[in-house]
C-alpha cells in the first residue's frame, strides 16, 4: 500500500514539474519573442515607449535635430578620395548613359549612386553638393526609420544615433547610404494589411544599384516580399496544398533580379587589368569563417578610444587588447542575432544567406573595412524591422535587448569618431586645393602623382592634372591598365618636361617629397598640408620650373 502511494506521489510531482515547465518554457518564449499585440490604448505616461507612430511629428522633430548633427559633422569633414572620386565621375560625365558605360565602370560600383550625384551637379559643380547630397540621403532614412521601425522611441534614437547609421553611412560621402535609404524605404513599405510588391520590388531595385553588398541585400530582403506574397491554400482532393503567389510578386521579382543583374554587370571592368584580380576561392575555409566572425563582431559591436587618430581605420582598435572576452563576444553575437530571428523563419533564412553572401564576397574578392561589414548590421536590422511589422510581435524583448545592446557599442563609437573627426584633419586634399586656388599659381598647370590621391584635391579646383602615371589630362584617376609606377624622380622628370614644353613653372602635387635634382632645375616648395591625417593623405605642392635639358628616364621603366 505505501509503495503504490508512493509511486502516485511520484507520478504527481513529475506530472507538476512537467507542467511548471512548459508554463516557464511558453512565459520565457512570450517575453522573449512576444505575441499578437492586441490593440490598446497607451497612458499618457507611456508616451515615451511607443511603438507605433500615428503621424510624423516625432520623425520630423528629432530627423531635424539629426540634420543638425550632421551639418555640424560634414563642417568638419574633409572628403577623402574614395567621396570625391564618384562626384567628379557625375560632375564630367556627359549623360547618364555615360555613367552606365564610361570609365565609371573600373570603380566596382553600380551606377545608382553616381545617377544620384548626377542631378546635384545640374544644381553645382561645387564639392559642397556632395556634402549636401549625402546629408539629404542620410537624413531621409533616419526619418523612415523614427517613422515607422517597430521599436520603442528611445531604442530608435539610440540606434540613430550610432557609428555606423549616423557617420559611415551619414558623414562619409560614399554609395552605400543610398542601399541605406533603400533599404528602410523596404522595410517601411512592408505591411501585411496593405501589399505592394510592384512598389517593393522597385525599392529593392534601388538597393541593388547602390553597391555590390545592396545587390546582396535586395535578394535576402526579396524573399521577404515573396513571403508577404505567397499563399498556402488547400485543395482536392483533402490533403492536398498549392502555392499561390500574386502575380505582382512575380513582377516585382523580375524587377529586382533584372537590377541586380546589372548592379553586379555594371561592376566589372570592361578590359582585364591588375586593378581587378578577379575571385579566389583559397581563403574559404574554417579560418576565412572565423575572419568573418571578427569582421561582424567589429561592425557591429565598435569600441573606440579618445584622442587616437586610427580610429577610423583600426576597427580592433580596444577588441585587440581582450581577444578572450572579444571571442565570446563574437559567438554570443552571432548566436544572438540568429535567435532574434528564430521566431520568424524567412527573416532568419534571409539573414543566413545573406550575412553568408557578404562574408563570401570579403573573402574572395575584397576583405573590405567597416563600410563594408556594417552591411551584416544593416540587413540584421532591417529583418529585425520586417519580422515585427509582419507578425507583430510587439511584446517581445528579445529583439529590443539585442538592438539596445548594439546600439549602445554603435553610440559610443560615433561619440569618439565625430569628436575625433573635428579635431583631425581627415585628407589634406582641401587645404591643398585652397592653395592651389590662390592667385600665383591658379593658371600653372599641374603634374600630380599617384593618380589615386588626385581626387581630393582636384574636386575643389574642377580642373584638369597631368598624370604621371597615364600621360593623361584628367580631374580623376581611372582604374584601368594603362596605369605605370611612378616614383618621385618620374614625376620630377615629368615637370621638367612639361615645363620645358610650355617654357615657364609648373605645380607638382604629390604624396611625399621631390629628390633633389640639382642645377637643372629650380625647385621651389610652396606649402606642406597639415599633419596628421586620418587616411595619409598629406600632400605637397612645388613650383618646378626647367633651366636645362632634363636628364633620361629613370631605370625604374
Amino acid at each position: 500500500m505505501s509503495a503504490s502511494s508512493d509511486g502516485g506521489r511520484a507520478v504527481g510531482l513529475l506530472r507538476r514539474l512537467g507542467e511548471l515547465f512548459v508554463r516557464a518554457f511558453l512565459t520565457t518564449t512570450s517575453f522573449l519573442f512576444g505575441v499578437p499585440a492586441q490593440p490598446r490604448r497607451l497612458p499618457r505616461w507611456r508616451w515615451l515607449t511607443r511603438s507605433d507612430e500615428s503621424n510624423w511629428r516625432f520623425a520630423l522633430v528629432f530627423g531635424a535635430v539629426y540634420l543638425v548633427y550632421l551639418a555640424w559633422a560634414h563642417m568638419h569633414h574633409e572628403p577623402w578620395r574614395d567621396e570625391t572620386h564618384p562626384w567628379i565621375v557625375a560632375r564630367e560625365a556627359e549623360s547618364y548613359w555615360d555613367i552606365l558605360m564610361g570609365d565609371r565602370r573600373y570603380d566596382g560600383h553600380p551606377p545608382g549612386w553616381y545617377w544620384t550625384l548626377r542631378l546635384t551637379t545640374l544644381v553645382t559643380r561645387d564639392v559642397w553638393g556632395l556634402h549636401a547630397t549625402t546629408m539629404a540621403v542620410s537624413t531621409a532614412a533616419a526619418v523612415l526609420f523614427l517613422r515607422f521601425a517597430p521599436f520603442a522611441r528611445p531604442l530608435r534614437l539610440l540606434l540613430v544615433s550610432g557609428y555606423l547609421l549616423a557617420y559611415e553611412y551619414g558623414v562619409l560621402s560614399r554609395n552605400y547610404t543610398l542601399g541605406v535609404l533603400f533599404v528602410f524605404a523596404f522595410a517601411s513599405a512592408v505591411r501585411p494589411l496593405r501589399p505592394r510588391p510592384l512598389l517593393l520590388g522597385l525599392l529593392l531595385a534601388g538597393v541593388a544599384l547602390s553597391s555590390v553588398y545592396g545587390a546582396i541585400l535586395a535578394c535576402a530582403l526579396l524573399l521577404v516580399l515573396l513571403a508577404e506574397s505567397t499563399a498556402f491554400v488547400h485543395r482536392e482532393p483533402p490533403g492536398t496544398v498549392g502555392v499561390v503567389v500574386e502575380r505582382n510578386a512575380l513582377a516585382a521579382a523580375f524587377i529586382v533580379l533584372v537590377a541586380v543583374a546589372v548592379a553586379l554587370w555594371s561592376c566589372r571592368p570592361p578590359d582585364p587589368n591588375p586593378y581587378a584580380p578577379g575571385v579566389t576561392f583559397t581563403s574559404v575555409n574554417y579560418a576565412g569563417f572565423e575572419a568573418s566572425l571578427t569582421r561582424l563582431a567589429w561592425s557591429v559591436l565598435p569600441l573606440r578610444v579618445d584622442d587616437d587618430i586610427t580610429y577610423w581605420s583600426l576597427t580592433d582598435q580596444v577588441w585587440r587588447d581582450y581577444p578572450d572576452l572579444f571571442h565570446y563576444a563574437r559567438w554570443g553575437l552571432l548566436g544572438a542575432m540568429l535567435i532574434c530571428l528564430a521566431a520568424s523563419p524567412v527573416e532568419l533564412v534571409a539573414f543566413a544567406l545573406g550575412a553568408s553572401a557578404i562574408a563570401l564576397v570579403a573573402l574572395t574578392v575584397y576583405p573590405g573595412s567597416s563600410r563594408h561589414w556594417g552591411h551584416y548590421y544593416i540587413l540584421f536590422l532591417a529583418l529585425c524591422w520586417t519580422a515585427r511589422s509582419r507578425k507583430l510581435l510587439r511584446r517581445g524583448w528579445l529583439i529590443p535587448i539585442v538592438l539596445c545592446v548594439i546600439g549602445l557599442f554603435q553610440s559610443e563609437s560615433l561619440f569618439f569618431a565625430a569628436r575625433l573627426d573635428a579635431r583631425y584633419v581627415f585628407s589634406g586634399g582641401s587645404e591643398a586645393a585652397a592653395r592651389l586656388r590662390e592667385k600665383d599659381v591658379a593658371r600653372l598647370p599641374i603634374v600630380g602623382g599617384p593618380d589615386w590621391a588626385m581626387p581630393a584635391v582636384m574636386v575643389g579646383l574642377d580642373r584638369t592634372f597631368i598624370s604621371c602615371e597615364t600621360e593623361e589630362r584628367n580631374q580623376t584617376l581611372v582604374f584601368h591598365g594603362r596605369r605605370r609606377t611612378c616614383t618621385p624622380h618620374d614625376l620630377l622628370r615629368k615637370a621638367m618636361e612639361v615645363s620645358e614644353h610650355r617654357g615657364g613653372p609648373v605645380l607638382v602635387l604629390m604624396i611625399g617629397s621631390l629628390p633633389t635634382w640639382g642645377k637643372g632645375a629650380k625647385v621651389e616648395l610652396l606649402m606642406r598640408t597639415r599633419k596628421p591625417t586620418v587616411v595619409a593623405e598629406d600632400f605637397a605642392i612645388y613650383r618646378v620650373e626647367r633651366m636645362q635639358p632634363a636628364p633620361p628616364a629613370s631605370a625604374t621603366h
